[in-house]
C-alpha cells in the first residue's frame, strides 16, 4: 500500500471488498497518514455495505465483469464522474446513474472531499482471475493518467496484477 501510495504521490488508499451476494462494497483497510488500519472481522460484519457502482453502469459494469481498465473518479464535479482511464471509450459519466447514489457512497465522497481529496483511481483486485473488489487511490489533485502508463503492480498487458492468490 505505501509504494503505491508513493509512487502515485497519492494521499492515501482504500480496500474494497466486494460482497458476490449483495453487489455491494466494504471498506476492509485504508492506508491514511502512513498508516494501515485493518478492519476487524467484527467491524466488518456490523458495518453497512456500499453500492459503489449502479447495474448496467457504462463504466463501472465492465470494471467489476472483468477488471481490463482502471477507473479514474474526480469526485470534486458535480455530480463526481468517473471515466476508464485506458479503454477505447474514455468519456466521462456521472458515477451514479441518478446524480444521488447511495446515501452511504454520499457520505464516504463528503469525507473525502474534507480531507481535501479530489480524485479517485481505482484498481481491480483479483482472486482466482475474478474481480473481488478494488483498491481506491486516493489524489488531492487531479492527474492525467496515460493510456500506456503501467502503474505499480501492472503487467505489460495493461491489467492489474494486484491478486491474492
Amino acid at each position: 500500500m505505501r509504494t503505491i501510495g508513493c509512487r502515485l504521490s497519492a494521499h492515501s488508499l482504500g480496500v474494497w471488498e466486494m460482497n458476490a451476494d449483495t453487489g455491494r462494497a466494504q471498506l476492509v483497510a485504508n492506508f491514511e497518514g502512513d498508516r494501515l488500519h485493518l478492519a476487524t472481522e467484527g467491524k466488518i460484519n456490523a458495518s453497512r455495505q456500499v453500492e459503489l457502482a449502479p447495474q448496467d453502469h457504462p463504466v463501472w459494469t465492465q470494471f467489476f465483469r472483468n477488471g481490463e481498465h482502471r477507473v479514474f473518479c474526480e469526485i470534486d464535479a458535480a455530480p463526481p464522474r468517473v471515466r476508464v482511464t485506458n479503454g477505447s471509450d474514455t468519456r466521462w459519466h456521472h458515477w451514479f446513474d441518478d446524480g444521488e447514489g447511495d446515501p452511504i457512497a454520499q457520505v464516504m465522497l463528503k469525507r473525502l472531499t474534507t480531507l481535501g481529496i479530489v480524485a479517485v483511481l481505482c484498481l481491480p483486485m483479483f482472486v482466482g482471475g475474478k474481480v473481488t473488489g478494488l483498491i481506491s487511490v486516493r489524489f488531492r489533485h487531479k492527474r492525467a493518467f496515460a493510456g500506456g502508463e503501467r502503474l505499480p503492480g501492472q503487467t505489460k498487458f495493461g491489467c492489474s496484477s494486484l491478486m491474492i492468490m
